[in-house]
């Protein structure tokens, strides 16, 4: 036997196909070795509680219980009808390559109901596939040669690796999309992935969709279906729209089937479409294998009833699902369930993630969400995200697909699946997923007092998701919220068009590239913070001065005012801050430090005194008192002798005032404002130790997008804290040496401040009058982008605690 078993182990294989032997099956992808790994140690509650939890599989399970419900009072349609052995006789005998036309008539019926009957479909149009994998690959076989291409947009369904072009020898070239516009195809992308082929020497034959998007979770829009079909009529291809989703949009008019524009259209160019449609996910039936194939075009029908031979469906299965399809009431009520129940299991992992931290694309369809883990990778790569996808698989037991098995053009993208198990095992996904990898958030993190929540961010959100543009978007939002200044922005331009070596490292060329790329220590570029303390001067008309050696650097002021809030305050303190305030300090001051806010309401000698009283009596230590000066939201600046009282007022209570002079330069005059630091001078800086102050460039120099704040403190132990604090919240040493530049040309600061200083008035002045014309008051400002507009007159019912409403409308931008 020896002998014999060595002769049979060294016989050829005489030979395979080039199909057999290629690498284009696709299975060689993360999706595929995640179900491998899954199969070898598959997760049991009982048997196997370590094991892989299989979330690689878009199967659906939630509705699994009225479809058993269905055949127990059903059981008649599962035993072949009425007729018994005669029954099974008609149904197990051969049949023609049609399918049973009782199933067609179903099948097409079910579909139209889907889509809430605004379309219909006609069944000897209906081609039977044992699944929509053999429906893609049918289609493929008709519409393309092998060499020829079809264009898909990423990220698309992994199995399309192999189902496209196996077996066909068919190219998939990507329609590359991104989440800049949550992975929404373009007329740009389009074209791109055309010329591609092109270059590739490719002939383009069509392209794929899949709508709803399996792995994004989310419908295709009207307007971008529209765009597909222009394209694909004008490049005279084919469009294959994968629908297999449709039923598991979370409501019926999320979803818009591309046989709902054809019926819009009459149908014109329809001969090029063609719909793929599957009862896999929807009736959450993927054993039974049962796909379709519906195509507008006549020779299409017919080449793929042939090509069906291939690739039938069991005509006992035909047979049950006709009965249960055709049975209304039974549909209506799966439909709806299995939506509300799609759309909740959906709101629970999200929410589950969200609490992690993990963001995910917004999603409204399938049986999986499109989870967002690049903060997590090492390295914003392919391969970073594999190393993260290997730790998720084999440490923490979960298969999730990766988006480059999907080919995403953007690394730490994963595909989740939420339907194909238990509630229970959901339940013990998601706790796990709360214990990954920070162990628990810190109480800062679920915490809501990030201050986001108020109508002053809520008025951003709007902005962002409909902002005004004069020739694209003339109904949007109109920003008046932000307080940035623009008004000046062209002298900046004209001093740097002048200036173009500030910018490209002076004169040093390389060496002073790599002086400034290199690590700096947490001082900063000391030409940087002398010219900082001397624009801080100048801002003030002289009356002023300032140490480069306290001045410490932090990206923008607000960081600065919470690196100062940790240094003087713990958590559970209180700071007393005159009302009304900048919204972001309920944020700023408290999220992360812990610390309270006490509204101060002027007058001030009086109240901060009041506030005291009522600071002890709800047991907080009150360590700060924080000025806005010139005013945020008031728009004025603060008058000398209030300055002198609230000074006394700290000294008294032995406890710190900040003064946030951010606004200081955009005061209509230098006269008009009086800074702390002016008081202290005066008073030969006598119990300045208290004393510190916030400034900035965003909005006197206009340049937020800069990130530069500084620290000014009298203090040594908190100036020596802060440069300590301030390696959190590092300036560029690229921007510091740019603008060590600028504000040491006298020249040019001159100019700077006294032009911005006339436009900001002239600004003010025309909006004041403006609203003056319309019957609106506003408070008599000098200072800032912005002006308090009282609008209770158009208030329906003044409340007690609010007589007036103001608002704060910017307009300097």
């Amino acid at each position: 036997m020896g002998p014999v078993m060595a002769i049979e182990i060294e016989q050829p294989s005489v030979g395979l196909s080039k199909i057999a032997v290629s690498d284009t099956h696709g299975e060689d992808s993360p999706y595929f070795a995640g179900w491998k790994a899954y199969d070898e140690n598959p997760y049991n509650e009982s048997s196997n509680p370590s094991g892989v939890i299989q979330m690689g599989l878009a199967e659906n399970q939630v509705s699994f219980d009225l479809l058993e419900k269905y055949l127990e009072e059903h059981s008649e349609s599962s035993n072949l009808g009425s007729k018994g052995v005669s029954g099974f006789r008609e149904n197990a005998l051969f049949q023609d390559y049609h399918g049973l036309l009782s199933f067609r008539k179903a099948m097409a019926s079910f579909m139209e109901q889907i889509r809430g009957g605004r379309a219909k479909f006609d069944p000897d149009r209906v081609v039977l596939t044992a699944g929509a994998t053999a429906a893609n690959e049918l289609l493929t076989f008709i519409i393309a040669d092998p060499g020829d291409a079809l264009l898909v947009p990423t990220p698309y369904y992994p199995g399309f690796d192999r189902d496209l072009r196996w077996r066909t020898g068919v190219n998939i070239v990507p329609i590359h999309t991104d989440s800049s516009n949550n992975f929404q195809v373009t007329p740009q992308a389009l074209e791109a992935a055309y010329k591609e082929a092109e270059a590739k020497n490719m002939r383009v034959r069509g392209i794929l969709i899949t709508n709803p998007s399996n792995p994004l979770g989310a419908t295709i829009q009207r307007q971008v279906l529209e765009q597909i079909l222009d394209f694909v009529t004008r490049k005279n291809i084919h469009l294959v729209s994968d629908e297999i989703y449709s039923g598991s949009a979370f409501s019926s008019s999320e979803f818009i089937s591309v046989a709902e524009i054809l019926e819009s259209q009459q149908h014109k160019n329809s001969e090029r479409v063609h719909i793929v449609y599957s009862l896999s996910k929807d009736l959450g039936l993927p054993g039974f294998r049962v796909g379709t194939v519906y195509s507008y075009n006549d020779k299409v029908v017919t080449t793929a009833r042939r090509m069906s031979s291939f690739t039938l469906i069991s005509s006992q299965t035909q047979h049950l699902l006709a009965s249960m399809l055709s049975d209304k009431e039974f549909t209506e009520n799966y439909i709806k369930t299995n939506r509300e129940r799609l759309r909740k299991r959906y709101d629970l992992i999200i929410e589950g993630l969200k609490k992690a931290g993990i963001e995910c694309l917004k999603g409204n369809a399938g049986l999986f969400c499109w989870m967002n883990l690049s903060p997590f990778l090492d390295e914003p790569t392919r391969e970073g995200e594999l190393t993260l996808w290997n730790s998720i698989m084999h440490e923490v037991k979960l298969n999730i697909s990766p988006g480059s098995s999907c080919q995403c053009s953007e690394p730490g993208w994963f595909r989740v699946c939420f339907a194909n198990m238990s509630e229970q095992t959901l339940e013990l996904v998601m706790a796990i997923e709360i214990e990954q990898p920070s162990v628990g958030l810190s109480k800062i993190a679920v915490s809501d007092t990030h201050g986001e929540d108020s109508p002053y961010f809520a008025g951003w959100k709007a902005y962002d998701e409909d902002p005004y543009n004069q020739s694209t978007n003339p109904s949007g939002v109109i920003q008046m919220g932000l307080a940035e200044n623009q008004v000046s922005f062209d002298l900046l331009e004209k001093y740097l068009e002048e200036h173009s070596e500030v910018s490209n490292w002076g004169s040093k060329g390389v060496p002073c590239f790599r002086e400034n790329a290199l690590f700096q220590d947490y001082h900063g570029l000391v030409s940087f913070r002398k010219a900082m303390a001397s624009f801080m001067g100048q801002i003030r008309g002289g009356r002023a001065k300032f140490d480069p050696d306290r001045i410490v650097l932090t990206a923008g002021a607000t960081a600065a005012n919470e690196l100062l809030t940790f240094i003087i305050a713990d958590p559970g303190d209180a700071l007393l801050v005159p009302t009304p305030y900048y919204p972001g300090f309920d944020r700023d001051l408290r999220w992360r430090t812990g610390v309270n806010i006490l509204k101060q309401f002027p007058d001030y000698s009086s109240s901060f005194g009041s506030c005291i009283q009522r600071c002890r009596s709800q047991e907080h230590e009150s360590e700060r008192v924080l000025i806005t000066n010139p005013s945020n939201p008031l728009g004025a600046t603060i008058q000398r002798v209030v300055l002198e009282e609230i000074l006394d007022f700290v000294t008294s209570k032995n406890i710190h005032l900040v003064s946030d002079e951010i606004y200081s330069g955009s005061t209509f005059s230098s006269s008009a404002f009086v800074s702390i630091a002016e008081i202290l001078e005066a008073r030969q800086y006598k119990n300045s130790e208290r004393v510190h102050i916030v400034y900035s460039l965003s909005k006197d120099l206009g340049l937020p997008g800069f990130r530069i704040g500084t620290v000014y403190s009298y203090n040594d132990k908190v100036v020596t804290t802060a440069r300590r604090m301030s390696s959190f919240t590092l300036i560029s040493s690229q921007t510091q040496h740019l603008l060590a530049s600028m504000l040491s040309d006298k020249e040019f600061t001159e100019n700077y401040i006294k032009t911005n200083r006339e436009r900001l008035r002239k600004r003010y002045d025309m909006i004041i009058e403006g609203l003056k014309k319309a019957g609106i008051e506003c408070l008599k400002g000098n200072a800032g982008l912005f002006c308090w507009m009282n609008l209770s007159p158009l208030l329906e019912k003044p409340t007690k605690e609010v007589n007036w409403l103001f608002g704060t409308l910017c307009c300097m931008k």
